[in-house]
């Protein structure tokens, strides 16, 4: 029978079940793993959107937002039983996230809403430190990394499950900056600025995760 996979699928596959550590080793090489045909990224992204964009129930008006749940597709089966790891100081391997658009190329989910000052082409953020400007951290997530859309059947929220191939820092290829100082509520793109967010330390993963964990028990 012939195979109608190509190298390139196989060695996707392969990375995405590899563990973090393992994939951390070849970081410098990713390069070479994401050499793909660009006509057929440019169709998968397409239909990606086509699909989403009928699916996802967004608000006219911009009252409210749909939401999602992300899981990374090589700890599918983590979800929904199995809470957030100890130890993991990388993303999480599911979480809620509402939607703010879904673009041409990428889908846009908000990430946090913070306070930042803005010093040159640098958005470093002061949320808990200093007084500084509101602003809307929008992680945008490549369609072609959406494998597979569930829509139906969530035991858990009653909401669509995306399993998505991570990178290194993962589901999200970029971060944006978004600001809005208009009635209506319109947010528009800092595409001057290049967020930094606070440093975090080890033990302050440890100690988030930790209290995740026991959110979970019942």
């Amino acid at each position: 029978m012939p195979n109608d996979r190509d190298g390139n699928d196989l060695a996707s596959e392969l990375y995405s079940a590899s563990p973090a550590w393992l994939r951390l080793i070849f970081v410098p090489f990713n390069w070479l793993r994401k050499r793909s045909d660009p006509i057929k990224v440019i169709k998968l992204q397409e239909a990606r959107k086509a699909e989403l964009r009928a699916g996802l129930d967004f608000d006219p008006a911009g009252k409210r937002v749909p939401e999602a749940i992300i899981i990374r597709t090589s700890r599918r089966k983590r979800y929904p039983n199995k809470p957030p790891r100890l130890f993991n100081v990388f993303a999480s391997d599911w979480f809620k996230v509402e939607i703010k658009a879904v673009s041409d190329q990428t889908l846009d989910v908000f990430s946090k809403i913070t306070e930042i000052s803005v010093k040159g082409k640098k958005a470093r953020e002061t949320f808990g430190d200093d007084e500084g400007e509101k602003a809307y951290i929008v992680g945008k997530i490549p369609l072609e990394s959406i494998r597979y859309v569930q829509w139906e059947d969530d035991p858990a929220y009653n909401l669509p499950r995306l399993y998505i191939d991570y990178g290194p820092r993962g589901p999200a290829k970029e971060v944006a900056v978004y600001q809005g100082d208009r009635p209506d509520g319109y947010l528009y793109e800092r595409l001057d600025l290049k967020f930094k967010p606070k440093r975090s330390w080890p033990w302050s993963h440890l100690a988030m995760n930790w209290r995740d964990r026991r959110s979970m028990n019942p």
